[in-house]
């Protein structure tokens, strides 16, 4: 993880601070992006403690817990009818994520689903190279944001 916390919130903050505007699409969009970049540049990929992170986390940002599920359920649609998705409530949808994290069966392979699924919203990020200009990110936090795609991106691999 990114050792600065001053670099981290500078990141959310900018990211925050464009909600709305030019930089996203919609204000759930920024607000999913802040709260992934956080979330990654202060969390090690390998943390033995992840899954728990895994579960704070999407208990503090309901979009993102839904964005999750839908991409989670789209691989395997076998596991749940991604129809009910948009009905269920935000207790059923965290009952499902401890049901994914907890059970052996299924723990690594949606550990390694919620990787990939961070590293794609981080590259959605830095990929746009216009997104730094627009969200006045300084050059230090736009290595920051690289480091972290890198760091999670090769811990995909190792798992």
């Amino acid at each position: 993880p990114i050792r600065d916390p001053a670099i981290i919130a500078g990141v959310g903050r900018k990211l925050l601070d464009r909600l709305g505007r030019e930089g996203f699409s919609s204000t759930e969009n920024g607000h999913v992006a802040a709260t992934v970049a956080g979330f990654c540049m202060s969390t090690a990929p390998l943390d033995p403690s992840l899954s728990g992170k895994i579960l704070q986390l999407m208990s503090s940002c309901t979009p993102l817990a839904h964005e999750f599920l839908r991409y989670r359920f789209a691989l395997d649609p076998n596991s749940s009818p991604l129809d009910l998705l948009p009905t269920m409530s935000f207790h059923q949808q965290t009952i499902i994520m401890r049901k994914f994290l907890d059970g052996s069966s299924k723990k690594a392979e949606t550990m390694r689903d919620f990787k990939v699924f961070m590293v794609n919203c981080l590259d959605d990020v830095v990929c746009d190279a216009k997104i730094g200009d627009r969200v006045g990110l300084k050059s230090v936090e736009m290595s920051a944001l690289f480091e972290t795609v890198s760091s999670w991106s090769q811990s995909i691999a190792i798992q």
